[in-house]
């Protein structure tokens, strides 16, 4: 036997460094067939990347400048300077700090014949207001005249300024109330120079520039449209130009550091396959004895144990998630469910007659020890049987199940509810309080969860329930007679009329009028 377990694990061992071997060797070849096109895939995308982030950034900055506009364009002191120029608006809010701390290069406010109120820029290398560009303030003029007015969502863009660019956002000017109609329009410039692109580079950590679309880098063009060379990898995009007909173009050059990284990977990956390979041998003598061999001993030993004793412990630890621990589970659940099946109701999973008799024998126990009371309820359902005779045991099943569920519903979760078979139900319940009042509430609950009718087959049905009842320990010293008071009063509901429910009046003295038979202090009959 032990020689063939050993035969085993060196089996095992010589099969997996045939596996290793060969892994070897086809990672030497497939690396730089499969691998490689997968790192310049990745540098691809990194280099189209850089560049969205360009774009969404200066999109970013045209969205931010066209909100500011847009504010100002909504102040009155704005819609009166337009009316009807004010230098005390000029001294309050034209002056170069507004330009410096909302990073402008460039203010205008033209009226609403195309007619230019006051229009300035600002040099920030001279340090002093200069004229409006003359382009920017020709084309909102004849936007106007055009069309009486700025479209309502404003204009936004890149523009043309000299031999640059410039972020431009204009608004049609309002009062604040949005009352009178917007009349001509503020014109706001921000800088489109080698700060911005410095900004750019900074934002979006790639190297960027801007120039003609009639440029082309040199380089090898990849299948995205991309340039490369040695170092770098070249992505351009184009935005268009407000007041041209040719649009701006942006390269966005990515470092090719992933392909430099690429081959340091492979070359590292094989040398470690190597290595591991090596190691890989007296790795797995170890491994195999420890995890495999040993454990499937001691499972075995487990099972040969349980034959004798179900409660026996398999000597492996359940929460292994390898094979062995599958077992082990497998094992833990099949002895579970052959345990569910011997004190659970295999139809409602409900315990059964065995587990109640259990939980009943604990509740007088824990009763006796807090000075509490418990009560025991048997339920019989009435117009039950008609239901199988008439839709059949399938049918009548079904029915069982729902009244579990409803049943479930009615009682607290410390409480037991179970089934004794066919259509009667019992239930062990504490009361810490006044046990009849309590009492009366539950079977109140228990028979009104019945009152909607089911649906059986293609009918509406409708059903009801005699509930006996019995408290311990008023009238009851022991489980045995309060089962059997439980039953009394149940059968003592069956006779009087069911659909309703009795409290055992205890050794017989609930007998008001004399029949023999305890009174029925509550009736819930519908």
């Amino acid at each position: 036997m032990k020689k063939t377990r050993v035969s085993l694990k060196y089996r095992i061992v010589a099969i997996l460094c045939a596996v290793l071997v060969s892994t070897l060797l086809v990672s030497i070849v497939s690396a730089y067939q499969f691998f490689w096109p997968s790192f310049q895939e990745i540098e691809q995308s990194l280099a189209k990347q850089n560049a969205q982030r360009v774009e969404n950034t200066i999109e970013h900055d045209l969205d931010t400048l066209d909100a500011f506009v847009a504010d100002w364009a909504l102040w009155d002191d704005s819609y009166n300077f337009i009316n009807n120029r004010s230098d005390a608006y000029i001294q309050s809010n034209l002056q170069p700090p507004t330009f410096w701390q909302n990073n402008l290069s460039g203010i205008a406010y033209i009226g609403a014949q195309g007619r230019t109120v006051w229009a300035k820029s600002y040099d920030y290398g001279l340090d002093k207001m200069v004229a409006f560009p003359p382009e920017v303030e020709q084309f909102i003029a004849r936007t106007i005249s055009e069309n009486g007015r700025l479209p309502e969502e404003g204009i936004s863009g890149i523009v043309r300024v000299g031999d640059g660019f410039a972020l431009m956002a204009a608004h049609g000017i309002q009062d604040s109330r949005m009352v009178e109609t917007p009349t001509g329009a503020l014109v706001m410039l921000r800088r489109f120079d080698e700060d911005f692109l410095d900004r750019l580079r900074h934002d979006t950590r790639s190297y960027v520039y801007a120039g003609s679309i009639y440029d082309r880098p040199s380089g090898e063009r990849d299948q995205a449209n991309a340039l490369l060379d040695e170092n770098v990898r070249t992505v351009w995009f184009d935005l268009p130009v407000v007041n041209d007909t040719d649009p701006i173009r942006f390269f966005v050059e990515t470092s090719r550091t992933i392909t430099d990284a690429a081959v340091r990977a492979l070359s590292g990956d094989v040398i470690s396959v190597a290595i591991g390979s090596l190691l890989v041998f007296i790795v797995m003598m170890i491994v195999l004895e420890f995890q495999l061999v040993r454990p499937l001993s001691v499972l075995c030993a487990g099972l040969i144990a349980r034959q004798k004793n179900p409660m026996a412990r398999l000597g492996i630890n359940r929460l292994r998630d390898d094979e062995i621990g599958l077992i082990a589970q497998e094992v833990d659940r099949l002895q579970r469910r052959i345990l569910e099946m011997a004190l659970k109701d295999g139809l409602t999973g409900l315990p059964n007659r065995r587990l109640f008799d259990d939980r009943l024998e604990r509740a007088v126990e824990q009763a006796d020890r807090r000075n509490t009371k418990i009560a025991v309820l048997f339920i019989d359902l009435d117009g039950f049987k008609p239901v199988n005779d008439k839709f059949g045991h399938q049918e009548g099943d079904r029915l069982l199940e729902r009244v579990a569920k409803r049943f479930n519903n009615a009682i607290r979760t410390s409480d037991t509810l179970a089934r004794f078979g066919g259509d009667e139900f019992a239930t062990v319940v504490e009361f810490r309080k006044d046990a009849r009042l309590g009492l009366e509430v539950l079977c109140r609950k228990l028979i009104q969860q019945l009152d909607r009718p089911f649906k059986v087959g293609d009918s509406y049905i409708r059903i009801s329930a005699s509930i006996g009842c019995a408290i311990y320990p008023d009238q009851a010293e022991d489980t045995v007679e309060l089962l059997r008071m439980a039953d009394e009063a149940m059968y003592e509901v069956k006779h009087k009329g069911k659909a309703a429910w009795l409290i055992h009046g205890g050794n017989g003295k609930a007998d008001p009028d004399g029949d023999g038979r305890p009174e029925l202090p509550f009736r819930a009959i519908r």
